[in-house]
């Protein structure tokens, strides 16, 4: 709250934030309906009346907008931490309110205002720099692992990420982020997610390249990333995330292999099967903190699912999600799944259901 006093912006964000998440928690029914079953998502909110709660939040979101552009103006470069971090909670509101599209503005905004020479060494060592290399690297985590990398798995026209807060190598700031600013996917994990994000914008993949990413993919051990904590009391829901994640990571990887131009695909890699990933999402309480992050791997691992009995898992687990986070983001990977169901149900199943996300022209973000 240190930085506050400094940025109206981050304020004015924070309490929009929460009326918006108030407005949220007075919905009754929150689960997606047989008629939302179709890939135009809108605001539940914002479609549903203007409360007073809706009212205010919309009053501080405006001024944190105007906020945030006369801290661009006026405010020393160096000094940008608090607008910075209004930046990226409003791409979490726009989130809550809608879950797509508007998230992307948000984002490519912060790319263009973030000085350039906020991270230089010169720049670290002047004594008015206001926060700590720890807080930098929580932007980081943040921007990258949250946003800008699993967050633009579903989205066609893939930016290159390239760090705006962190000097380190990218596995190596994942890596500290791990223990520092979790964000739920192990950080091996969501650099294999980096690795695919680009292969899949450039359409095409080196042998070399491929066998560096099934090895990284192969060595990754749930069971020691969940030993890694320890904290005994939370070893195996970590080792069942870890698992649910490496499962959804290979299921990415072979989706983004099979659409590739030369048509190649990941047969020899060794894959869980639903059925285990299914164990895996139902072995975490949806009153662990670990719970929270599960909505990726869930959609990821939902898009395979056949089996009705693999499906009605995934519903549920997606209500609990949609019961926790109240975000419109969360019920649109629920319904968007659902009409991915429904698809393929009238159809022959062609497995490739990536390619059927990209040709609706949504950035989808679900996490």
């Amino acid at each position: 709250m240190r930085l506050i006093p400094a940025s109206p912006a981050l304020l004015n964000t924070i309490i929009s934030i929460a009326a918006l998440h108030q407005a949220r928690r007075q919905l009754d029914d929150y689960s997606p309906k047989l008629e939302d079953l179709s890939p135009e998502p809108c605001s539940r909110v914002t479609t549903s009346g203007y409360s007073p709660v809706i009212i205010d939040a919309l009053k501080h979101k405006q001024l944190a907008l105007k906020n945030i552009r006369n801290e661009l103006l006026n405010t020393d470069p160096e000094n940008m931490v608090g607008t910075i971090a209004s930046m990226l909670l409003l791409v979490w509101q726009d989130l809550m309110d809608s879950g797509t599209d508007s998230w992307k503005h948000h984002l490519d905004a912060l790319k263009g205002i973030v000085p350039t020479g906020l991270l230089s060494p010169k720049s670290q060592n002047k004594p008015q720099r206001t926060a700590s290399p720890t807080l930098y690297n929580s932007f980081e985590v943040t921007y990258a692992a949250r946003y800008q990398i699993l967050g633009t798995t579903f989205v066609r026209n893939k930016d290159i990420y390239e760090p705006l807060f962190s000097t380190s190598p990218i596995l190596q700031m994942m890596q500290l982020c791990d223990g520092q600013s979790w964000a739920g996917c192990p950080a091996e994990l969501l650099y294999i997610i980096f690795l695919m994000n680009n292969i899949s914008r450039s359409q095409s993949l080196p042998a070399q390249l491929e066998t560096h990413i099934i090895c990284l993919y192969e060595e990754f051990s749930p069971m020691k990333w969940a030993i890694a904590n320890q904290v005994p009391r939370l070893m195996k829901p970590r080792f069942h995330l870890a698992s649910a994640y490496k499962g959804a990571v290979g299921i990415y990887m072979s989706q983004v292999m099979n659409g590739l131009q030369a048509g190649r695909s990941l047969e020899s890699l060794p894959m869980s099967s639903i059925d285990t990933l299914i164990f895996h999402l139902q072995s975490i309480a949806p009153s662990d903190d670990h719970f929270k992050s599960l909505v990726w791997p869930t959609f990821i691992i939902g898009a395979e699912a056949q089996q009705i009995s693999h499906r009605a898992v995934i519903d549920e687990v997606f209500e609990h999600l949609g019961s926790i986070w109240r975000c419109e983001n969360v019920r649109n990977a629920s319904i968007v799944l659902r009409y991915l169901w429904a698809q393929n149900d009238r159809r022959e199943y062609t497995g490739n259901w990536i390619n059927e996300l990209y040709g609706w022209g949504m950035d989808w973000i679900f996490i």
